[in-house]
This record gives C-alpha cells, structure tokens and sequence, in this order.
C-alpha cells in the first residue's frame, strides 16, 4: 500500500482537468464552498478505479468506440465550462448562489469523464491488485489510498485557488480568463485527439 501511495500521489499532483477545476473553483468560490465538488470528484475517481479494478477499462480500451463517446462527451462539458467561465465577466458573486447547487454534479461529471482517468487506472492497477480477490479488502484498501492521495491534491489546488484570488484581487479577471481558456484547450484536445 506504501508503493502504491507513493506511486499515486505524485501522479495526483500532475496538473490536468480535475486539479484545474479545483484551482477554478478555490478562486471562485473558496476552499470551503469547493469542497461538495471535490468529493464528488474524489467518488467519481473511486468509482473509475473500482471500474478498472472489475475491468471495465479493458473493455474501453477494445473497443474504443466507448472510450470515444466518453472522451467526447466530457470534452465537451469541458468546453462548456470553460466558455460559461470566460462569460462570466468576473460576476462570481452574481454566479455563486446559482452554480453551489450544481458543484457536486459537476465535479462528478469532471472526474468520471476523464479518459485520462480510465487509461491511467486500466494501466497502473493491474500491478497492485490482488487478482484473486477482486473485490476483497486489499483491493478496496487500493481505491482508498487513491482517493486519500486525490483529496489530498485536490484540496491542495483548490486552496491554491483562493490564495490566489485573495493575493491577485487587481487581477483576478485576467487569472480568470487563463483559467477558462486552459479548460477549453483541454476541453478541445480531449474532443479531438
């Protein structure tokens, strides 16, 4: 389990959708208001990971037709966040009230979407599971060390965010627009590529 942690957590910390929807959300809405979003990107992670556990990665990887769709589609939600972030104008205040109750939503849809996710996973577990017991405890004690090491990074990006809303207040339109135009990249490239 200490190799594993040791594996995932650096991996967690990479930059990619998930962290930088984090670092958005610490921004617009700080870390505690951030927080329904991060854990449901951290159950959206776990139950990518109990999915590559039962092998249903294998089975997206086959047939990529599915791993398509799915790329596609959270491609586009991306962008979809991505353009609503650049035409929000800086009225996060405005926004807040609306966009809270959907946070949780969100941050699964992000996490479950994520192709990266599902190639990761579908590559890196078949190493450190327990192929006789799929479902026994060494194998769920995996998913929760990954989902420690996720809100671990999560959490850091997210508190990144407001830290940098709170230095950056001049500026924080421009931060904003990075912000947006970096989801729409990825957005883009995991439509495309």
């Amino acid at each position: 389990m200490i190799l594993f942690f040791l594996t995932m957590f650096p991996i967690s910390l990479m930059p990619g959708i998930n962290m930088i929807y984090a670092l958005n959300l610490g921004m617009s809405h700080g870390y505690a208001r951030s927080l329904p979003a991060l854990i449901a990107q951290t159950i959206g992670i776990a139950l990518v990971s109990l999915a590559c556990i039962l092998g249903i990665a294998g089975l997206l990887i086959t047939h990529p037709s599915a791993l398509f769709v799915i790329k596609v589609l959270g491609g586009i939600y991306i962008l979809y966040l991505g353009i609503s972030l650049f035409r929000s104008n800086g009225k996060f205040e405005e926004k807040e009230q609306k966009i809270e109750k959907n946070l949780f939503a969100q941050g699964f849809v992000i996490a479950t979407t994520n192709p990266k996710a599902w190639i990761f996973f579908a590559a890196i577990y078949p190493k450190f599971i327990n192929a006789n017991q799929i479902l026994g405890y060494y194998n769920f004690g995996l998913i929760g060390v990954m989902c420690l090491s996720e809100i671990i990074a999560l959490s850091v990006y997210s508190l990144g965010g407001t830290i940098l809303k709170n230095l950056l207040k001049t500026h924080l339109r421009y931060l904003e627009i990075f912000c947006a135009i970096l989801m729409c990249v990825i957005g883009i490239l995991m439509i495309f590529r």
